[in-house]
């Protein structure tokens, strides 16, 4: 019996590490490391709904929340909230992608609206939001040691919290 339960735990194992493979029509285009962040772990990730920006936030007081341009992922902004901001929470508006609405309420949801581009913050209520928002937005949970992230089969994100990094792969463009 505990041969059979260390099989069956072997099999799990090597399968989930087959889930954490990088395809092969896919390649590393950037490793993001947070240098100017104390405490660089980082706990959620947005990417726009017109797939332009990557916005990573990361834990600490106040939260710092970096802005990438997918096109050759430069960093182009970043941005401070002085409270805990739920970015995984956080959704983009359809029209004007460059608007953030972000979760930065405990126990109950208060939001900000955010231009991610200039950096203006506005406290708004939560009926000020549109009621048609877009983002892919995720969580980053450390305790899982490293996550992989989707985004409609244009980009892999994997997060390595112990290395404190994230490594964004890009689908490869076959030319014919």
């Amino acid at each position: 019996m505990k041969i059979a339960s260390l099989l069956f735990l072997f099999i799990c194992l090597a399968m989930s590490l087959k889930g954490q493979k990088i395809p092969d029509n896919f390649r590393l285009q950037k490793i993001i490391k947070a240098k100017d962040v104390l405490d660089a772990n980082f706990n959620g990730l947005l990417v726009t709904g017109n797939l332009k920006h990557l916005v990573i936030s990361y834990k600490s007081k106040p939260t710092q929340l970096h802005i990438y341009e997918t096109k050759n992922w430069e960093q182009i902004s970043s941005l401070e909230i002085p409270t805990n901001f739920h970015l995984s929470q956080s959704k983009t508006d359809c029209e004007m992608p460059s608007l953030l609405y972000g979760n930065y309420g405990k126990a109950k949801s208060k939001f900000y609206r955010i231009n991610i581009l200039s950096g203006d913050r506005k406290k708004i209520k939560t009926k000020a939001i549109p009621e048609q928002t877009c983002g892919y937005s995720f969580s980053g949970k450390s305790r899982l040691g490293k996550q992989q992230f989707r985004v409609k089969g244009q980009f892999i994100f994997v997060l390595d919290f112990p290395e404190k990094t994230i490594r964004v792969y890009t689908k490869k463009v076959i030319r014919t």
